[in-house]
């Protein structure tokens, strides 16, 4: 039962942090680009943060 309840507050945590992200994208995208940055805006934070996953992840298995 505590296994659920803590998987439970992780979904909650990510949902927030999640819809964050895309609301910083958004709004980052319209100051930047105008109104077709509702479109952009996310796309481009979405592709940085793939980007920095394989860059990350590649630099971790060099390492061990």
């Amino acid at each position: 039962m505590d296994n659920l309840k803590e998987l439970l507050i992780a979904n909650k945590k990510t949902v927030i942090l999640v819809g964050v992200l895309i609301l910083l994208g958004i709004l980052g995208g319209i100051a930047l680009f105008g109104v077709i940055g509702v479109l952009i805006g996310p796309l481009i934070l979405a592709l940085t943060i793939v980007l920095l996953e394989i860059f990350l992840g590649n630099e971790v298995e060099k390492g061990s």
